[in-house]
């Protein structure tokens, strides 16, 4: 316990669950006291003051009831989770396993029983690129097999990583579909077996190039039916503008068409939803799911430390210097992950 206050040497117990008089905690105005709790981690703060008042504003007696929230009593009723059976047999064969988890299932309805857009911000690791998968699956079976013939399904990440990875699990996933990329490494008979594809695969700077000669390729943009967004947190960066130019476009100028946006993080889902509306003027419908959606539970620890040099590029070292000591105390004998701002600041962290 700390005190600010010398000449009051009351001695208050640990707070866990514990009733305090509201006059007994606040006996003087302006004045600051803390409580701490090693095992909970409660802080009470400052009394306000006005300096023509004499005693604090709380005037009535009442009682205070000071409790940390346990994090179980947060949680919200499980969902029933929906099993694979739900889809038809035919689609099954997509999902390797026999359930959807809790995100997928409680997401179930708006992706699959749907045709609205749809904004998700979901944790890494939730399972959204099921949630991809489902929309497609949702598509397919709402159309004639004449239809799937002709049928564009576009998908557009920001790193030619991503798409390569999405690239070689769709092309097991769905056989009766051609899945085609298009990126900036593709060569030109490649891209021109991107018009025979079904899933085309992109990044949003190669699809701005096509976009841009809209006349040219008008009959191919006409067939795309769904839009499927990975990382849409990415239209806030630099990088950005492309994505939101690629999107407008498409969203002007093609008829019936449906778009799937997801992201770890989206601060202002409300924003992009309002922008992202469907050819009715109705706005995306948001998803969003909290850290208790994860399907491993991450603990976060913050660190502060003073940097007191005048030059900026000293920092990468500063903070290189304090990585060996918070590694030993975290990482528990198993791989770690250091994220870095540049491509230099990796390559110094990695030398280090």
């Amino acid at each position: 316990m700390l005190d600010t206050d010398d000449s009051d040497n009351e001695i208050f117990p640990s707070i866990n669950n514990t009733t305090f008089d509201s006059e007994e905690l606040f006996t003087k105005p302006g004045r600051s006291r803390s409580y701490i709790n090693d095992e909970n981690d409660i802080h009470i703060g400052h009394v306000l003051q006005d300096e023509n008042i004499n005693r604090p504003f709380i005037k009535k007696r009442k009682c205070v009831q000071v409790r940390k929230e346990n994090s179980k009593d947060r949680r919200t009723t499980e969902p029933s989770q929906i099993s694979v059976s739900a889809l038809p047999e035919q689609y099954r064969s997509i999902f390797k396993f026999p359930t959807f988890n809790k995100m997928q299932s409680m997401a179930f309805d708006s992706i699959y029983n749907s045709n609205e857009n749809c904004i998700v911000s979901s944790p890494t690791g939730s399972g959204k690129t099921v949630l991809f998968e489902l929309a497609i699956v949702s598509l397919l079976q709402n159309l004639h097999e004449l239809d799937i013939i002709n049928l564009k399904i576009l998908y557009i990440a920001p790193t030619k990583s991503l798409c390569s990875e999405i690239l070689s699990k769709w092309e097991k996933s769905f056989l009766d579909l051609k899945v085609g990329m298009f990126t900036g490494d593709t060569k030109y008979k490649e891209s021109e077996n991107i018009k025979k594809s079904n899933i085309i695969i992109t990044t949003p700077e190669k699809w701005d190039l096509l976009t841009r000669k809209w006349e040219d390729y008008s009959k191919l943009f006409h067939l795309v039916r769904l839009i499927l967004v990975d990382e849409i947190h990415t239209i806030g960066e630099n990088r950005g503008a492309t994505l939101e130019v690629v999107l407008t476009r498409m969203n002007i100028l093609c008829t019936d068409i449906r778009f799937i946006a997801a992201s770890a993080t989206i601060p202002n889902i409300t924003d992009i939803a309002d922008w992202l509306k469907s050819s009715n003027g109705k706005p995306a419908k948001t998803l969003t799911f909290n850290d208790e959606f994860r399907q491993v539970y991450l603990e976060k620890h913050v660190y502060g430390f003073p940097f007191y040099n005048k030059n900026e590029f000293q920092k990468d070292a500063s903070y290189n210097s304090k990585l060996p000591d918070i590694i030993l105390k975290h990482y528990k004998k198993k791989p770690v992950l250091i994220f870095c701002p540049t491509r230099s600041s990796t390559i110094s962290t990695a030398k280090y």
